[in-house]
């Protein structure tokens, strides 16, 4: 195990990953940050329905990206590596990820009732 300072586990600068991935054509980190809260947002409110609020899916889905970000940023505390960054992009292209969800919703929910019925 390297010693591995706090500085080489956390970015911070807003942007920056996404301006380097884009510039390197490396798509695939984008998106896959971008969709993966989607599933869990549009699965919550289908099975809540009515019964949820947007704000509660914004919340939800805000929560899972921070507590995700905090799990790689321990991950590498605790091994002293710094295989996953806490990236302060990665949450907002899952923010982004969860309000496109939780605008698709509707539509979802609506296909999803006329698929079951």
């Amino acid at each position: 195990m390297s010693n591995v300072s706090i500085n080489q586990m956390v970015q911070l600068i807003p942007f920056n990953t996404i301006m380097e991935n884009i510039a390197d054509g490396q798509y695939i980190q984008l998106v896959g940050n971008f969709v993966l809260l989607m599933p869990l947002i549009i699965g919550v409110a289908l099975l809540k329905e009515e019964n949820i609020l947007n704000r509660q899916l914004f919340v939800l889905g805000v929560s899972a990206s921070l507590v995700l970000e905090l799990i790689q940023l321990g991950t590498n505390i605790i091994t002293k590596t710094n295989v996953h960054i806490f990236d302060v992009d990665d949450i907002i292209l899952n923010i982004m990820g969860v309000i496109i969800a939780i605008i698709l919703s509707p539509i979802v929910i609506k296909m999803w009732n006329r698929l079951v019925k």
